[in-house]
């Protein structure tokens, strides 16, 4: 709970609970949304491209594509796509991390540079559990029907069960990228929860229930592979 608490300031948090979305709900997700899948890691842990190992027989990767299949606007954003022909066959406009060497901030702040929509959900490669009706409540409850404050709500970001955040399981408005930006010009570091810090006021966190948290597990070692 203490790392939750850290963000000081930030919005409210609020359980995802019942699925209280509706087919406008779906519609607008749809049309205003981009699912970005980050997948810029160096896989050191796994010894292999961790995009491509498979779980339960399936390359992660495609795992979490075929989650949010219903997004019509889909990008990927990874480095090194050229040692594997898996990259091609995604069939998915794919970018390189804008600025290197910062982590996942680096992933995040490309997918947002490379939007058409307003919003991006961005997403891990390396979890391929994640289901869609854990997104679209976070999506219905934090965002289609407003921000309970009077800043907009411009980052929407998961906690599991045990108060972890999951910045990559996560929505990114475009008007992250001056706060992002300012981060990375002034030498802030690769911190993604110093960003979410930067931005706390118009952050919600989506609380999940142990089951759903259960959805977020990331798979990082040849071992963890079922």
């Amino acid at each position: 709970m203490a790392a939750l608490r850290r963000l000081s300031g930030a919005a409210a948090s609020s359980p995802v609970g019942r699925d209280s979305s509706s087919d406008s709900d779906d519609d607008r997700l749809r049309s205003e949304a981009t699912l970005v899948v980050v997948a810029g890691g160096l896989s050191q842990r796994m010894g292999t491209e961790k995009a491509f190992a498979k779980f339960r027989g399936r390359p992660m990767i495609e795992s979490v594509i075929g989650a949010f299949e219903r997004f019509p606007h889909k990008m990927v954003i990874a480095n090194n796509t050229d040692g594997h022909s898996g990259w091609a066959a995604l069939q998915l406009p794919i970018f390189a991390d804008i600025v290197r060497g910062i982590g996942p901030l680096g992933g995040v702040h490309s997918g947002l540079m490379h939007l058409r929509t307003p919003f991006g959900f961005f997403v891990s490669c390396d979890v391929p559990l994640v289901q869609w009706r854990v997104m679209r409540r976070m999506w219905a409850q934090h965002i289609a029907h407003g921000s309970t404050s009077a800043a907009p709500t411009d980052a929407v970001v998961a906690v599991d069960a045990a108060e972890k955040i999951h910045p990559l399981f996560a929505f990114y408005s475009r008007r992250c990228l001056p706060a992002m930006a300012a981060q990375i010009d002034s030498g802030g570091g690769s911190s993604m929860r110093a960003f979410l810090q930067r931005i706390r006021a118009s952050t919600a966190f989506a609380r999940l229930t142990p089951e759903e948290s259960a959805t977020l597990r990331n798979i990082n070692y040849p071992q963890e592979l079922e």
